[in-house]
């Protein structure tokens, strides 16, 4: 299959692609506009959305859709073409061996620091070929209606910061006008440490959350903040995190720190969190200060961990330090 017979077995499945080529860039493989005058649309319908539980490797290595999808024939032929040629099977799999590889190369002090940081990855182990698709579709997945899919030729179109939204109507669309590759904003909210982690490279993210830290608190207890950032609840319209109490210990499943869209509203979260819990507000608001210098005293001996070391994963995690770190530094204290 080739870029021209995927586009047209995509739109003769119901997919739209207007105004745009498959071909490799700057980015490796991506989509590029035709016309820079005129917009660009591209949606995956949703008989065309699958989830990656449907999907499985055959003996050599392939990815088939399973059995009992419930996919017509036409489909099945799509994605596993598409598959084949234009995503797992062409250097998927390279990819993240490569990615692994790196990482279990970094110092063991930076390999401990990354632990508390978010990274969930073996830093020791090899991935098996399992691990390694799993990651790979983690890497491309979309959650609709609470659930993850993965969306063909859509997520073929690369990051950038001011990329373009995804739009959730009738599967999922992509429009804009672009001089000549077309951009997406991949998960704007998300903490710059762990969308390295998921997709593998760096990128400013309006978020910081605290490293894993466990303190004690006078009269209160042992308080342990994780980076569980999809442990959350929504309270009043926002987004908390997941708080736990039991025997003397509060666990909130993650702390954001920095919002850039909304500064205040990181320490007005842990203010509302421990007056649950009995903490006076000036008490909150030195935790919350205490945090800010505690984690920009990781974040810095984080970056000289990295010192000395070598390889675009070293260049990229000091890249993302540094940049959180500006973000901490210019928080206000109370």
């Amino acid at each position: 299959m080739n870029a021209a017979d995927l586009l047209a077995q995509f739109r003769t499945l119901g997919g739209v692609a207007d105004n745009v080529i498959v071909r490799q860039g700057a980015h490796g493989l991506g989509l590029f506009a035709i016309d820079p005058r005129r917009p660009v649309r591209v949606l995956t319908p949703a008989q065309l959305l699958i989830s990656p539980q449907s999907l499985c490797l055959d003996s050599a290595g392939q990815v088939k859709v399973k059995p009992d999808s419930g996919l017509s024939a036409e489909v099945v032929s799509f994605h596993e073409g598409y598959q084949r040629c234009f995503g797992w099977g062409a250097g998927g799999w390279e990819h993240i061996r490569q990615y692994h590889q790196q990482l279990r190369s970094l110092p063991d002090l930076v390999k401990n620091f990354l632990l508390i940081l978010g990274c969930a990855d073996d830093l020791n182990g090899k991935p098996t070929l399992a691990d390694g698709f799993k990651a790979h579709c983690g890497s491309r997945q979309i959650s609709v209606e609470a659930s993850s899919k993965l969306m063909p030729v859509l997520e073929l179109i690369n990051h950038a910061s001011d990329g373009s939204p995804y739009v959730m109507d009738q599967g999922v669309s992509l429009s804009g006008t672009f001089q000549d590759e077309v951009f997406a904003r991949y998960r704007r909210h998300m903490d710059a440490f762990h969308f390295f982690f998921n997709y593998h490279f760096a990128s400013p993210c309006r978020s910081t959350l605290s490293c894993d830290v466990t303190i004690g608190l006078p009269r209160v207890g042992t308080l342990r903040i994780s980076r569980l950032d999809g442990l959350a609840e929504v309270k009043n319209g926002v987004r908390v995190p997941k708080l736990v109490a039991s025997q003397g210990e509060i666990h909130l499943s993650y702390l954001e720190l920095v919002n850039l869209d909304e500064p205040a509203l990181p320490r007005r979260v842990l203010l509302d969190l421990m007056a649950s819990q009995g903490m006076p507000a000036n008490s909150a608001h030195q935790l919350f200060d205490g945090l800010l210098a505690h984690n920009r005293q990781v974040l810095n001996d984080f970056v000289k961990a990295c010192d000395g070391s070598e390889g675009e994963i070293v260049r990229s995690l000091q890249a993302i330090a540094t940049q959180q770190l500006l973000s901490l530094t210019q928080t206000v204290a109370a």
